[in-house]
């Protein structure tokens, strides 16, 4: 019964299990996201009804969002609502937007550069929206860095970055009570940060491998 409400998508509001009151950290105290993640799938079938108009639909939704917050000071929700958006926006204009291939490099080394400049500090803005979709368009129409984003190492965490992305709060949070128990969570020894990281990508490779691609076929 106290894990129950760890199921509820709309709201926030996770209950202690067993007693133990801090049992958000298993998730590394991210849960809100799931609210907006729910969100948009239940809107799947809506969005699947403008298929056939899907480019005045997306800008539609653009303007309405943009116009109705005329300061680009957004609301909370409108913030995250408004990412999703301009992700289909991305997929709507790609074909629009060829360039050289080494503009397009020039172009997203540009906006990272940008992004690191702006120093967001997790904060949604207007001119952070642009970068993102500038970075998100040049990749998704051939962009690698000069090569970088080419480089197989990197290729290999983006085909496991969904099994990183799951495993990583267990594993933290069981390595930083392991860490806690013997005295060494704020040693300043640099081994005892790789130690967890480099867990969690071998564990992530199993879950890619045994998991994630059998489900896959599966669906094929």
């Amino acid at each position: 019964m106290e894990a129950l409400p760890w199921f509820d998508f709309l709201n926030n509001n996770k209950t202690p299990i067993n007693g133990y009151k801090n049992s958000y950290y298993l998730t590394g105290g991210v849960l809100w996201t799931i609210v907006y993640e729910w969100g948009f799938y239940f809107s799947l079938p809506i969005l699947y009804l403008f298929r056939k108009k899907s480019k005045e639909f997306v800008f539609g939704l653009c303007f309405l969002i943009v116009y109705t917050n005329a300061t680009f000071e957004f609301q909370e929700e409108l913030k995250f609502i408004f990412l999703f958006v301009l992700g289909m926006l991305c997929v709507e204009i790609k074909d629009y937007l060829k360039f050289k291939k080494l503009y397009l490099n020039l172009l997203l080394f540009i906006a990272i550069f940008s992004v690191l400049i702006f120093k967001p500090d997790q904060k949604v803005n207007s001119y952070l929206n642009l970068l993102f979709v500038i970075i998100t368009i040049c990749i998704i129409n051939g962009a690698d860095l000069f090569g970088i984003l080419n480089n197989i190492g990197l290729r290999r965490l983006g085909k496991i970055s969904y099994s990183i992305y799951i495993m990583h709060p267990i594993i933290l949070f069981i390595s930083y009570m392991i860490m806690q128990k013997y005295n060494i969570l704020f040693t300043t020894n640099i081994y005892l940060f790789y130690l967890p990281l480099t867990i969690i990508l071998l564990i992530s490779s199993l879950t890619y491998r045994w998991i994630e691609i059998p489900f896959m076929n599966i669906k094929k």
